[in-house]
């Protein structure tokens, strides 16, 4: 009797505790350096946006974000740095989907996506365009398709490796509208490109910025774009679901990420500051740039995103019957 007289009230003064103590972590946030770990190589669209962020940062809150570039594992060293540091929103990552890939396909990892980080929010997007040489003679999907099933097995799809979002674009489409295109990997668009301008390969599901230089050159033809909703650089390219493919959407989009636990208060102070910076018209011009689109979302509908994504993989993934080597 005498202890169950207590164990009521002494949880609820332990929840108060930890209520309070990220109330206090969050009035004094940030008031030291704060690391921003982007998984990959300096150039790319990770570490564009990882900077730009932290440019913005530096200014808004007078604590400096310093990018660590921390490359290696298809993304999994750096983001296991950030999965495993204290939840207190002095580690931070700069991610994209490409992580929904892996932890829907990797059959053992350091750390789950899913269980060990949360969303801060999704802050733009890049076109993924359904790409082809001229010299293949088809204008539409539908053209593609039709190409396709009368040679199954005879055209080839380029990515820039396996478990790549190209890869897993093609898998898709192959799933979705019965065709039988063959995988080839390369080890990037630097690779890609030019097998496919000189027809050694006939499709690809390339970046926007990658490929809209030789579709405007009309070195490439592009067909549709794989979103859910049409390109405003591009308006009358229709998107592949538009051309008959019921249900297909891939797109590629870039969010920061804190490790889980972080206090809900920090959570949503570092929300309220990235949607500050997607909303500055100077963002939006540097983004025109890069191919990039403006994109806000709070953090519980980028928690929902990264689950309906690594859902989707998951299910690709079972079809094809692929798994990343460990």
């Amino acid at each position: 009797m005498f202890a169950s007289r207590f164990v009521r009230p002494l949880a609820c003064v332990g929840l108060l505790c930890s209520v309070s103590l990220g109330a206090v972590q969050a009035q004094s946030y940030p008031n030291k350096p704060v690391r921003f770990i982007v998984p990959f190589s300096a150039g790319g669209g990770n570490d564009f946006l990882a900077r730009d962020i932290s440019a913005f940062m530096n200014e808004r809150v007078k604590q400096p974000f310093v990018v660590e570039n921390k490359a290696g594992g298809g993304g999994i060293i750096g983001s296991d740095l950030v999965a495993k540091a204290a939840p207190d929103g002095y580690s931070l990552l700069m991610g994209a989907n490409t992580a929904t890939i892996v932890d829907a396909t990797r059959e053992t990892s350091p750390f789950s996506l899913t269980k060990d980080l949360t969303g801060l929010g999704i802050v733009a997007d890049m076109p993924i365009i359904l790409v082809v040489n001229p010299s293949l003679g088809v204008r539409n999907v539908q053209e593609l398709i039709a190409l396709s099933k009368s040679r199954p097995g005879s055209l080839n799809y380029a990515s820039s490796g396996p478990g790549t979002v190209q890869h897993m674009a093609g898998a898709l489409f192959d799933s979705l509208a019965g065709t039988q295109m063959v995988h080839i990997p390369f080890k990037g668009a630097a690779q890609m490109i030019p097998e496919l301008l000189a027809s050694r390969v006939q499709v690809i599901f390339s970046a926007a910025n990658t490929a809209l230089p030789h579709i405007k050159s009309g070195a490439l033809r592009a067909l549709a774009v794989t979103g859910d909703k049409r390109w405003s650089e591009m308006p009358d390219l229709p998107t592949v679901a538009e051309q008959g493919v019921a249900g297909y959407r891939v797109d590629l989009w870039y969010a920061v990420f804190a490790p889980k636990n972080t206090p809900r208060p920090i959570v949503d102070f570092l929300n309220k500051e990235l949607h500050a910076y997607v909303d500055d018209p100077k963002t939006h011009e540097r983004f025109k740039g890069q191919a990039l689109s403006p994109v806000k979302t709070t953090p519980d509908e980028m928690d929902q995103r990264v689950a309906a994504d690594v859902s989707q993989w998951k299910d690709v993934a079972a079809k094809i019957q692929f798994k990343l080597a460990q």
